[in-house]
């Protein structure tokens, strides 16, 4: 099993390369849905099978690139910064370059991650914006 930066750096490295069903293998997407408080209040509702059919349209959507712009923005380049985790709960901070005409935008994204059966799978993720640097 891989390790909390690991499975960040694998999901990143995937999303960069284009390959979805690596992107997707450490995703936790119901929590994702659900991170908005609009998501929660659907998910809830629904019965066993409609949340599967929903958490299926999310995947697609997500794969499709219609909704959650922030973590399906691919990086020119990352770094992990910092890693710290519990038996069952982990923090990883990654500092992400986004390429621009002109400059380059940083950003440092924190991932969330919890460990079930010995798989770390990312739960949630936060982005705050860390200015812009000339391109390489």
């Amino acid at each position: 099993p891989l390790q909390p930066d690991q499975v960040v750096s694998y999901f990143i490295s995937a999303r960069q390369q284009g390959q979805w069903e690596k992107f997707f293998l450490y995703l936790d997407l119901e929590s994702l849905y659900q991170r908005s408080p609009q998501g929660a209040r659907v998910y809830k509702s629904l019965s066993e099978a409609k949340r599967i059919e929903e958490i299926s349209r999310y995947k697609d959507a997500l794969r499709n690139e219609k909704i959650d712009n922030e973590i399906l923005t691919v990086p020119q380049e990352f770094e992990i910064v910092k890693t710290s985790y519990t038996p069952r709960e982990a923090v990883v901070e990654v500092l992400q370059k986004f390429s621009y005409t002109g400059y380059r935008e940083v950003k440092l994204y924190t991932y969330y991650l919890t460990r079930t059966d010995a798989v770390w799978r990312i739960y949630s993720y936060d982005v705050q914006n860390r200015g812009t640097e000339a391109p390489n």
